[in-house]
């Protein structure tokens, strides 16, 4: 009796803390800082993606609960690669980007990269993925333009981690004016989207 007194007290420790975790991946999600945005400003990792998209998911209320635990999986894994890795005087972690650009509407791209390698004057991103892609998703590829854009560099790096395995696949990418130009003409078509629905 005693043992299934025990065994039923232990069940019910795992399931208060199974609910105070999923409790707090919740709140983690709906209180993250791309749900909030000005008709003017982007984040850099929403380059590509369209207004109305992100609208849509701004008046999203109910995030799905596994979700979230696969978002956050991810997380601490990046946070893990970042700081085992890269966490030397050589590399500069998280760093915030923002920068105004004019289109010729002013508008301000933010956001926070991964990794800036001082000493090779690169920027790198980590992706954590469920399946290692053949390419590099394009709203990555943009989101890294805008930081080498803004730190001057021309070499940057895409890698994508499985986190299932753990295998990565690195792509290295150069700097090109002619695909930031596209990013830049896509942002601009977005912004008088944007500005147009909001004077309806």
């Amino acid at each position: 009796m005693e043992g299934n007194a025990s065994g039923i007290g232990a069940i019910a420790e795992v399931s208060k803390y199974k609910t105070f975790l999923d409790k707090y991946l919740m709140d983690k999600m709906n209180d993250k800082e791309e749900h909030v945005l000005k008709h003017n400003e982007y984040f850099a990792s929403q380059l590509s993606i369209s207004w109305k998209v992100i609208r849509a998911k701004r008046f999203i209320s109910d995030i799905d609960l596994e979700t979230a635990r696969i978002f956050e999986i991810g997380n601490i894994l990046h946070e893990f690669i970042q700081k085992e890795l890269f966490n030397t005087e050589d590399y500069e972690i998280e760093k915030r980007i923002e920068k105004t650009i004019k289109l010729p509407e002013k508008v301000r791209i933010r956001g926070r990269m991964d990794i800036f390698d001082k000493y090779s004057n690169e920027v790198i991103e980590l992706k954590t993925v469920s399946e290692l892609p053949s390419f590099p998703n394009e709203t990555h590829l943009a989101q890294l333009h805008f930081y080498m854009f803004a730190t001057k560099v021309n070499t940057g790096y895409i890698i994508y981690i499985n986190k299932n395995n753990l295998e990565f696949r690195e792509f290295r990418i150069l700097f090109s004016k002619n695909y930031w130009k596209k990013v830049l003409e896509a942002v601009r078509y977005e912004y008088l989207d944007r500005v147009g629905d909001l004077l309806e």
